[in-house]
């Protein structure tokens, strides 16, 4: 354009900035609507007396399927089942970390015992909005706790 032409037309050229705002405000708005689709709660303790229990609490009408992921210090898996919760319609579920870690093992194995990683991922509707997830760290034992505390998770799309 030239600068004849935007002393002429300022209505033109006022017109062209909106359009380019508005079209970057839409990609930026696309961009921050694309699925969340994991879930992750770090420093979680298996060590002896303490009982770590994964809550999940679905806040839609639609069913939700997630897998669970269980990561030591190293970032090594410890567990990974796939499809391993399913969350009905505003559903909660509560998971027992400690038999996720004995699920798989052979008898007379003992446990991961330690600090461990856990992840939660599901489909396209798996969001922080969508899933409510915490992990309850009890120490003592889940029915008699001697001390408790809720670990929150940080969400990230794959």
């Amino acid at each position: 354009m030239t600068q004849a032409t935007r002393r002429k037309h300022p209505l033109v050229l006022a017109a062209i900035l909106a359009a380019t705002v508005s079209v970057g405000l839409w990609a930026a708005r696309g961009a921050a609507a694309d699925p969340v689709t994991a879930a992750i709660v770090g420093g979680v303790d298996s060590s002896a007396g303490a009982v770590p229990e994964l809550v999940l609490s679905n806040l839609t009408s639609a069913t939700q399927t997630l897998d669970i992921l269980l990561l030591d210090a190293n970032g090594d898996t410890l567990v990974s089942h796939a499809a391993d919760v399913t969350l009905g319609p505003r559903a909660t579920v509560a998971v027992d970390l400690l038999e996720q870690l004995r699920r798989d093992l052979p008898k007379k194995a003992k446990p991961y015992a330690g600090i461990f990683t856990v992840e939660v991922r599901g489909d396209a509707g798996f969001t922080e909005s969508a899933v409510l997830v915490h992990v309850t760290q009890f120490f003592g034992t889940r029915k008699k706790p001697k001390a408790a505390f809720v670990l929150r998770p940080v969400f990230r799309a794959l």
